[in-house]
């Protein structure tokens, strides 16, 4: 699964620079793959993109989208882009049906026109990468599944 993360990476930050901005999108691997753009509420579109996928049995799921990233966790009833540290990013979550997830965040800044790319961080480095954003699309596969 890494090497997949890492070309995507790379497919994201080359995105970015060209049009300016990197649009959520869910890969899905199964026994065939799938492409699926998320739009408006991110948990529902998650959730249905799992019900509409999940005749492909899917064995890896992956979400690229542009987030916030902060330093710190933020303070009870503040969310990140409520941090004075908060930064941009290129967020990549990569989940396997079991559970193991893999995740990077590259952050940037934009200039102008320009756009800035600062150093990846990949994780898990000696921990374990818990994907929230992908619970909604599992729970769409099992709902679809239990039917």
């Amino acid at each position: 699964m890494e090497d997949r993360i890492k070309r995507i990476h790379d497919i994201a930050i080359e995105n970015l620079k060209q049009d300016g901005y990197v649009a959520p999108v869910l890969i899905v691997e199964g026994k065939e793959n799938a492409i699926v753009r998320i739009k408006g509420d991110k948990y529902e579109a998650m959730r249905q993109a799992g019900r509409k996928v999940a005749f492909l049995s899917p064995s890896v799921v992956i979400f690229i989208s542009e987030a916030w990233m902060a330093r710190k966790i933020p303070p009870e009833g503040k969310a990140v882009h409520d941090m004075s540290d908060k930064q941009e990013c290129i967020s990549i979550v990569a989940q396997k049906s079991n559970g193991e997830g893999y995740a990077c965040f590259v952050p940037f800044s934009k200039v102008g026109k320009r756009i800035l790319i600062g150093e990846t961080e990949w994780l898990p480095e000696g921990g374990v990468v818990e994907a929230n954003i992908l619970k909604p699309f599992w729970l769409g596969v099992k709902e679809k599944g239990d039917k």
